[in-house]
């Protein structure tokens, strides 16, 4: 019998050529459950519930021109939470794109972007938690609020929206951003390579805070991660190399502009950036710039020629009749650099909402950004009941950026809780 097969969207045909021993490219998502786990009842619950999400049950395979995704009926094992985005690799072995890790009363999903994003492995990581929980007898029946085995399939969860989305008639998607941006000259960590730090503030307080100042939360958080940045960057010289743009990336889920259920990668970039070279900003002129550039990018039809410009680059005739050995390595360099073009990443998923019965059985929720061996360091931003989790990874000893973080966040009179996580 044949297996089915699937093309990797746009985002996930990048990431099977960066990929490497210690770059692993998994961003993390965990529930601190009350009690600890059976880790028994754990493996049935992903055993009944893998084969309803279908692009989730597959392998990594090598074309002759491009990677892609195979049916995959091997039994999905459990791991040690010991080793965080690292040790495992998605493309050897016919290793599933994602894996479930366990410790003491945590139940931790790490995923790759070849598979989804955030908004995607939280879908999944919310039907194991409520099957996990159906099996221990926590509620009578299944919720039905939440993908179990036996919903309904949707084939728009295994849809390409980029393909569908994808307008031949939008103009080409332009860099808005040009240059290298600041990276931080710092050291790089030995084994075990990741360094993971979390905050906690109360949901209530910096929604108040933001409201008050009449800019979002992602946007209150992007100007305190810029001038987090910017008081780093000038503890170095005043070369040209200490005073490149600070650029800061931060992802929109397209779902909320563009009808969709897929649970595959369907987002888009936005890049934003303040020059230290025109002097020292305020908070409230970064707040400003920030603020003003998100209202000018979320708006749908900005979307469209990005969606376009990607799924034309991998559509054209000259790139994909090129081999994959070959294409491989050029890829790898051509994301070296683009990487380069950024400081650093901020990715709110937004608040997690669990049904009733299954949130009294869900303590946290942490959301752990993927590391980065160019950029050195990311954020990830969840809400989850009224607690607002911000977590840094870095590859770096040095963690001043965190502490003028957290510095910023106290200043403006948010009580802030910081733990160093254990790997």
């Amino acid at each position: 019998m044949k297996k089915i097969t699937y093309p990797l969207d746009n985002v996930g045909l990048i990431y099977p050529a960066i990929i490497t021993k210690n770059n692993s490219t998994l961003f993390r998502m965990s529930a601190h459950v009350k009690g600890l786990v059976h880790v028994s009842v754990l493996q049935q619950a992903l055993e009944n519930i893998l084969p309803r999400f279908p692009i989730f049950r597959t392998s990594l395979c090598r074309g002759v021109f491009w990677p892609y995704l195979e049916e995959n009926f091997r039994r999905p094992k459990l791991y040690p939470n010991d080793t965080p985005s690292q040790g495992y690799r998605v493309d050897k072995n016919h290793h599933y794109p994602f894996r479930i890790c366990v410790r003491g009363r945590n139940i931790t999903m790490e995923a790759s972007h070849i598979i989804t994003d955030g908004y995607g492995a939280m879908i999944f990581l919310r039907s194991l938690l409520a099957e996990y929980f159906f099996l221990l007898e926590k509620f009578p029946t299944r919720i039905e609020s939440v993908i179990n085995p036996y919903t309904l399939f949707n084939k728009d969860e295994i849809s390409d929206a980029y393909l569908r989305y994808a307008s031949s008639g939008a103009i080409h998607a332009s860099s808005k951003r040009s240059g290298y941006a600041f990276i931080e000259p710092a050291r790089k960590v030995s084994a075990p390579f990741l360094k993971i730090l979390r905050m906690t503030v109360t949901l209530d307080e910096i929604c108040a805070l933001a409201k008050k100042n009449k800019v979002t939360v992602t946007e209150f958080l992007l100007a305190i991660y810029f001038s987090a940045y910017q008081d780093l960057m000038f503890n170095y010289p005043p070369k040209e190399i200490y005073r490149r743009p600070i650029r800061i990336t931060t992802p929109v889920n397209l779902r909320k502009f563009f009808e969709t259920e897929t649970l595959r990668n369907f987002i888009a970039l936005i890049s934003l950036e303040i020059n230290p070279r025109l002097g020292v900003f305020s908070f409230e002129e970064i707040l400003h710039e920030v603020h003003y550039a998100m209202r000018r990018e979320l708006v749908a039809k900005h979307f469209q020629p990005f969606i376009g410009s990607s799924v034309r680059s991998a559509d054209a005739k000259l790139i994909a009749s090129i081999p994959l050995f070959i294409k491989k390595p050029v890829v790898r360099l051509f994301h070296a650099d683009a990487m380069r073009h950024e400081t650093s990443v901020l990715s709110n998923l937004g608040i997690v909402e669990l049904p009733p019965q299954l949130e009294s059985l869900v303590e946290r929720w942490d959301f752990t950004p993927a590391p980065k061996w160019v950029n050195k360091r990311d954020c990830s931003v969840v809400g989850y009941k009224n607690d607002l989790v911000i977590c840094f990874s870095r590859i770096v000893h040095s963690d001043l950026v965190e502490h003028y973080f957290y510095q910023r966040l106290v200043q403006h009179g948010l009580k802030v809780i910081v733990k160093e996580l254990e790997p």
